[in-house]
């Protein structure tokens, strides 16, 4: 009797948010810490070579993440005002929910590790961008029928790594 000991290879699919070198991840955003210091509309303008904008914040969680990343130091943020009577928004115009606090009389908003407050735009420091994760489709390719085989890598149909079977093994 003959047994039979043909492979088959199942194609699993799988999904990575990846973020650009020095952004670090959280949630479904990457966010750059700038190490050196400029006015709010410089920071804002850098943030927007990169397809970014000055961070927004959504949650109390969030806030949290990006409040213990700053190391105490002052970093803009993408809220402004016009003038102290009027109400906060980010740079994409939406309405700020009034999530936390923001202290000061100033124009623009900036984060340290005890909260957010306000300065003048002209005011140089550090400095925050976000933007939302890109995501990788990684195709892996799994033997069913003999767990020892093993695969050699190949570019799926929207150019990112997977595996495929290797023949011969």
């Amino acid at each position: 009797m003959a047994v039979n000991t043909r492979q088959s290879r199942i194609p699993e699919t799988r999904l990575f948010s990846s973020c650009p070198r020095d952004w670090i991840a959280f949630g479904n955003k990457c966010y750059y810490f700038s190490d050196d210091g400029r006015n709010w509309t410089s920071s804002q303008a850098f943030c927007a070579s990169f397809g970014a904008n000055l961070v927004k914040f959504d949650s109390k969680e969030e806030l949290n993440f990006l409040e213990r990343h700053t190391d105490s130091c002052d970093h803009w943020i993408g809220l402004r005002r016009e003038s102290p009577q009027r109400s906060w928004k980010w740079t994409d115009n939406t309405e700020f929910s009034n999530l936390a606090e923001v202290r000061g009389s100033g124009d623009c908003a900036y984060l340290n590790g005890v909260g957010i407050s306000s300065g003048r735009f002209y005011t140089e420091q550090k400095w925050i961008c976000s933007k939302p994760s890109s995501y990788v489709h990684l195709v892996l390719w799994r033997s069913v029928g003999n767990p020892c085989s093993s695969g050699v890598p190949i570019l799926g149909p929207n150019g990112f790594g997977g595996m495929e079977p290797s023949a011969g093994r």
